[in-house]
């Protein structure tokens, strides 16, 4: 079963020529330099790379800073209920032994909160220009 080269980019065409064992697959080798010659005789239909634009960016940004929204309250609420809460270190700070560790992480995390939330609604309500 030989490759389907018409999928395959100009660029990875030729890095698939340069590489390839010529002789123990001859076949493809032809496959290949036939599909490369139709590409440089026909650029057109050469197709582009998919990219993202600013709006799909912005939308997986947006997914991203959810889930830090939603681990950031997860955090803070377990806190709240235990006591405790872990630095990204894995170290425990307990309210009732160490306050100022606590509360310090507890700010950051709320901070970050705060962040992620803003994000999330910045662009709520207004039109893309």
């Amino acid at each position: 079963m030989n490759p389907d080269y018409k999928k395959y980019t100009l660029l990875e065409l030729y890095d698939v020529r340069e590489n390839i064992d010529k002789e123990l697959y001859f076949d493809r080798y032809k496959c290949i330099i036939d599909e490369i010659e139709i590409r440089e005789q026909q650029p057109e239909k050469e197709a582009e790379p998919k990219k993202f634009n600013k709006e799909n960016k912005f939308l997986i940004l947006k997914i991203v800073m959810v889930l830090c929204a939603l681990f950031f309250s997860w955090s803070l609420l377990q806190a709240y209920e235990t006591g405790i809460i872990k630095s990204k270190s894995g170290h425990e700070y307990h309210l009732a032994t160490n306050p100022k560790g606590f509360y310090l992480i507890v700010y950051l995390q709320a901070l970050f909160l705060i962040f992620s939330i803003y994000f999330i609604f910045k662009r709520f309500g207004k039109k893309n220009t």
